[in-house]
Parts: structure tokens; sequence; C-alpha cells
């Protein structure tokens, strides 16, 4: 059988897919460490290729937490970590769930977000 490897449903593609899930879930583990440097955050959120997450909500939680644990992140810093969020694959509920329950910090992210979605 011959796949077209960049297709949904191709072996490449489904590796990529479970890649990009156990990053998602090793990078919501990192966000608790206060020690992680922004950059070195941003670094391994943005080491996937934009097809290799079919929706982002796994890295939205991991920037809500590494949010919460690193207050006083520069502005620049955070819009640079929101931007990682490409939010045409954010869920609505899960998004608008944590919105409300988390408040301040999340604003950014829906900021980026309502602001990348009007465009």
């Amino acid at each position: 059988m011959v796949y077209d490897f960049d297709s949904p449903g191709s072996p490449k593609q489904s590796s990529i897919i479970k890649v990009s899930k156990l990053l998602d879930n090793y990078l919501a583990e990192v966000a608790l460490d206060s020690n992680m440097t922004p950059s070195k955050f941003i670094a391994l959120a943005e080491i996937l290729p934009d097809h290799a997450r079919m929706v982002y909500d796994g890295l939205y939680r991991a920037v809500d937490i590494f949010l919460k644990v690193h207050p006083n992140m520069k502005d620049s810093e955070r819009y640079r970590l929101c931007k990682t969020i490409d939010c045409q694959k954010l869920l609505k509920r899960p998004a608008a769930t944590q919105l409300r329950t988390n408040g301040y910090q999340c604003k950014w992210q829906y900021k980026f977000c309502t602001l990348n979605r009007s465009g």
C-alpha cells in the first residue's frame, strides 16, 4: 500500500500526532517548574510543525499553567507564548470554560485568539 505521508491517517501523520500529544503533556509538567525560563518553554512549544497538532487544547492547558506559575513574565514574552497557540484549532468549549474559571492569565490567550480570529 502506498501512503501520502502528509495526509491525515498516514503512518507518519498519526505518529506526529502522538508525538504532539506527548509533547503537550510534557509541557504541562515542565510548566510547573518555576526555574523554567520563558524562552526555553517557548522553544519547546514551537518545536513541532504546525500540522502536527490537530487541536491545540493540550498546548493551551500547558501555556495556562506556565502563565500561572510565572506571573512576572514580560508582556513581550506572554505575547510570544500565546502566539504558539493556533486559535483556529482550539476547541471553543474548553477555552471558554478556562476563561471563566482562570481569570487574568487566560485573558491574554483569549485576547490574542480574538484578535487572531477576526483577521
